[in-house]
């Protein structure tokens, strides 16, 4: 069975070009190695009316669908929304791999602490993904 991996990451304030490029070369490298992604950019397409409740139900519905958990944290304002997807998915026991240069800026303990892994660039976080994926860490 494919390994799933949850693309979370900050959405509020960002173009779409910039909430999805770094989301579409994670799913082109890790498809590559018959790795599943759960954007939820595009779970999220097309329901510009949703309440927070909805949006953090669907969130949660599709992190308790991965095997893992991708964040990224490469931007200087902290986004809320990731912290709690890191947290909640680490509460169930699925690994948080993260990248980004900021990753210094956001070393609080109830983040460090959920946490599985934390990379510089996306490309080291990948290739970790993909080598745990491979060594059958489901």
């Amino acid at each position: 069975m494919a390994t799933t991996v949850y693309l979370a990451g900050k959405m509020t304030g960002l173009t779409e070009e910039e909430m999805t490029s770094w989301r579409k070369e994670a799913e082109e490298y890790l498809t590559r190695y018959e790795i599943k992604v759960i954007d939820p950019v595009r779970a999220g397409m097309g329901l510009e009316e949703q309440t927070s409740r909805q949006i953090v139900a669907i969130n949660k519905y599709l992190i308790n669908r991965s095997d893992v958990v991708l964040a990224e944290l490469n931007h200087k304002e902290v986004s809320i929304g990731t912290i709690g997807e890191i947290i909640f998915a680490s509460s169930l026991g699925i690994p948080v791999f993260t990248w980004g240069s900021e990753i210094k800026v956001i070393c609080h303990p109830w983040v460090w602490e959920h946490i599985t892994a934390a990379f510089e660039t996306l490309e080291k976080a990948l290739v970790n993904i993909r080598d745990w994926s491979k060594e059958g860490n489901k």
